[in-house]
């Protein structure tokens, strides 16, 4: 109705006019209606959904859909959630165990899970445009320039926008990742479009959840040659308070520099994640004797994604030398490997051998189903 309205240019001049008080121009803008419908605007692509009830999506197929933006999204679809069946297609390992998306295109549930949102005033809630904007942001993230930092968070939570504040709620220098809102409390442990992106089921870092549910933990995203054990202990000292932190691990492995448990034992996502987090560690200048020997390892898995975020922390390790071809034939890729042993201690290549072959001996392989 909108486009057809516009289509004259007398309908435009009177808008003009009018600046928007009136006439109606037949748009819902998420920013003028109630939060909960404000997010489901949203959330009608960025939450994989099924119709409601699920014989409605006959209908949809041959008509169109139903939802139009404003009306309340949930009397024609339903959220995916883990445990939703269709028939005996099972939606599980989109999810980590505790029910929050291991995927893109689940954010619209994380969000829901989030305190931030369901402690939230109804009708006035944190809602996806309380950070991100459409017009205004990046193109990759649609963040404006003032939210890329802890301005979003500390807008409900003022006390600690003060820097002695922030240090001492998270036992961080300020200006490091671990006093990002973000880092901490968003990290990036869900996956898609080849890369990993922040999960939106706001919480805060639980590294036991890494032993109890194989789910990455924020701690250790940073902390890549620390062990989940170690980060339990610290999450104990830093907030004896809180019981967040979970129960330490007699297993050997939670002993082990989390980098390197996760890249041996992860399933498929886990891996490509802990690859990820290796590069962007590359970047940062973290420990390149560390994380250089495991990022050759990871151009030997099985899936390409993994090898894919290696050849990437590779080439930013070492510009001068060729980027290894993921794609490339195992005979191929192992030429390419061989190739940047010599950039590496030779005794850190065979003790991250030894210690990824032990760790590996009992995995269970997981396909990374995305499913967008």
């Amino acid at each position: 109705e909108h486009v057809q309205a516009a289509a004259s240019p007398g309908t435009r001049l009177l808008w003009t006019e009018h600046s928007g008080s009136a006439p109606s121009t037949k748009i819902v803008h998420p920013g003028k209606i109630d939060s909960d419908r404000a997010m489901q605007v949203c959330g009608h692509c960025h939450g994989q959904r099924v119709p409601q009830p699920l014989d409605r999506i006959r209908d949809i197929m041959t008509r169109g859909d139903p939802y139009d933006a404003g009306e309340d999204l949930h009397e024609f679809f339903v959220p995916i959630q883990k445990g939703t069946k269709v028939g005996a297609t099972s939606f599980d390992s989109r999810f980590w165990a505790d029910g929050s998306p291991r995927l893109s295109a689940f954010e619209y549930q994380g969000l829901l899970r989030s305190k931030c949102h369901s402690e939230g005033q109804p009708g006035s809630r944190i809602t996806c445009i309380s950070c991100h904007s459409m017009h205004g942001g990046d193109p990759k993230g649609m963040i404006r320039e003032r939210n890329r930092g802890n301005a979003a968070c500390v807008a409900c939570h003022p006390k600690l926008a003060a820097t002695p504040n922030l240090i001492a709620h998270t036992g961080h220098a300020a200006d490091s990742a671990g006093s990002s809102c973000y880092e901490c409390h968003m990290p990036k442990i869900t996956f898609g479009v080849m890369e990993a992106h922040r999960t939106h089921d706001i919480s805060i870092p639980r590294p036991g959840d890494t032993i109890s549910m194989g789910k990455p933990n924020a701690c250790n995203q940073c902390h890549l040659d620390k062990s989940v054990n170690w980060a339990v202990r610290e999450v104990t000292r830093l907030w004896p308070k809180s019981s967040a932190s979970g129960a330490a691990s007699k297993l050997g492995q939670f002993d082990q520099p989390e980098a390197a448990r996760a890249l041996a034992a992860g399933d498929a996502l886990v891996r490509g994640l802990t690859t990820r987090a290796l590069g962007e560690a590359v970047k940062n200048q973290t420990r390149p004797d560390f994380t250089g020997p495991l990022l050759l390892l990871a151009m030997r898995d099985q899936y390409p994604i993994v090898r894919y975020f290696a050849a990437n922390g590779l080439a930013a390790l070492d510009p001068s030398r060729p980027k290894p071809d993921y794609l490339a034939t195992p005979a191929d890729r192992e030429t390419a490997i061989n190739a940047w042993t010599n950039r590496f201690d030779a005794g850190a290549l065979l003790r991250a051998k030894g210690l990824h072959d032990r760790l590996s001996s009992g995995r269970v392989e997981v396909d990374i189903q995305v499913g967008e």
